[in-house]
């Protein structure tokens, strides 16, 4: 799915949102998820996380600091969130969503840019070989 500039990104929330529901355990990967000085979730990432269902599920971030967890715990207090300890996305450039180790969703200019227009958005989805 490619977002031209200044195009409505509703699809690809509606669509996040439903590969979303049923997934028990998320892997986030883009360093720009939070402040680099309060380590808390930057606005566009917390419009993210609003995109996953209120049930028990797992999330793993990489390079997550306790303010950012914190702050996911107030969106939902089921969710179990965890530093991502897999070596696989260490050196990664792109922003990776992975749904239960199966499926894989690269957003390629990040996740910021799934809520600002101001730049275009291409999200590809692999399956993951296991």
């Amino acid at each position: 799915m490619s977002l031209k500039p200044g195009e409505n990104r509703a699809k690809a929330h509606d669509w996040l949102r439903a590969l979303l529901a049923e997934a028990k355990n998320v892997t986030v990967v883009d360093s720009y998820l939070c402040d680099g000085q309060t380590g808390k979730l930057k606005p566009n990432a917390t419009k993210f996380f609003h995109l996953f269902p209120r049930h028990g599920l797992s999330i793993f971030l990489s390079r997550a600091k306790q303010p950012a967890i914190s702050g996911l715990k107030q969106i939902c207090s089921k969710w179990a969130v965890k530093t991502d300890t897999n070596p696989h996305y260490q050196n990664a450039h792109d922003r990776y969503v992975l749904f239960d180790g199966k499926m894989e969703v690269v957003v390629t200019s990040g996740i910021d840019h799934l809520f600002d227009t101001d730049k275009e958005c291409t999200l590809l989805v692999r399956k993951m070989a296991h």
